[in-house]
């Protein structure tokens, strides 16, 4: 049986990093958060895994995104592992599960929680001892369609305007918890790149506040994806800012605090591959009932 060697961290070495490249391409990993952190925004905080072959070949690759993990008022050392990449001529050679085994056994011992919301990495994970599969559940309430909004000034953020991308990013990496039931801190490059890719043109500061959010308002119904402050924002005040007339409903991409009262919370039927999450839960004790992780800090 071939023998492989791990690699991780290997920003600095050049031909390793051809080799991911050269893997994205052959993968059409295009748009995908992997490809836009390693040509563009590689922090710390993501360390590439890889096994390399005899050649010096990448096989494999997975993300690891080094966080922080907070459930309720305590922090816990969290790892998200993001976008498998396979050789073409390894793949069907189990390689993947070689990784991945790799990668939990490095850190099963220094995180809290270990945990995918990349289905292809989920596809694995499902075999592997002690990962749960998580159903996750909906925030929302209704809305009184003839309330209307304050009339507080709202000012809608041009991401192209670099001044601007500068602020929003600041703030996302210094913000106060979105969510005080279970929320992520250090992926702040997972949230921009989620930010850019789907909410561009959905990004609001709101000077009052001093907080900048993220929302839609599609048919009716009112989104709040994300919140970010650094000091802590009164949410309902903050509805009763922003929410328009006409709306019958406000859906959270977050698990909101108490002060938001008669929650509907329903479980997350859509069906979609990339909605779930395997959780390796070592000693966070996140409540797995009626859970929900931020929209913004999926890595997929």
């Amino acid at each position: 049986m071939e023998k492989f060697e791990l690699i991780y961290d290997y920003r600095d070495n050049k031909h390793y990093n051809v080799e991911l490249l050269n893997l994205m391409k052959r993968e059409g990993a295009k748009s995908t958060f992997e490809d836009w952190m390693v040509r563009y925004q590689w922090d710390d905080n993501y360390v590439p895994f890889a096994l390399v072959n005899h050649k010096g070949d990448i096989v494999a690759n997975v993300g690891v995104m080094k966080m922080s993990v907070f459930v309720g008022n305590t922090r816990y050392k969290g790892i998200q592992l993001i976008s498998l990449l396979v050789r073409d001529s390894y793949k069907n050679q189990d390689v993947e599960s070689i990784l991945l085994n790799m990668i939990v056994n490095k850190f099963e011992n220094v995180v809290d929680a270990i945990y995918s919301f990349d289905e292809d990495i989920n596809e694995f994970l499902q075999d592997f001892p002690h990962f749960d599969k998580i159903e996750e559940f909906i925030y929302s309430k209704k809305w009184d369609p003839e309330k209307a909004s304050s009339g507080v000034i709202v000012k809608k953020m041009d991401l192209s305007n670099s001044k601007e991308f500068d602020l929003l990013y600041h703030e996302i990496k210094h913000t106060t918890r979105v969510s005080p039931i279970i929320a992520t801190s250090g992926d702040v490059s997972i949230k921009l790149f989620n930010i850019l890719k789907y909410y561009d043109r959905n990004v609001y500061h709101v000077p009052s506040k001093d907080a900048f959010v993220i929302f839609t308002n599609i048919d009716n119904v009112f989104r709040i994806v994300s919140i970010y402050s650094k000091s802590q924002c009164d949410l309902q005040e903050l509805l009763n800012i922003l929410v328009p007339k006409g709306t019958t409903r406000v859906e959270f991409g977050f698990i909101p605090g108490p002060i938001i009262t008669d929650m509907d919370i329903i479980p997350n039927t859509e069906g979609n591959k990339k909605n779930k999450i395997f959780l390796r839960d070592i000693s966070a004790g996140v409540d797995k009932s009626k859970i929900f992780f931020p929209t913004l800090s999926r890595g997929r």
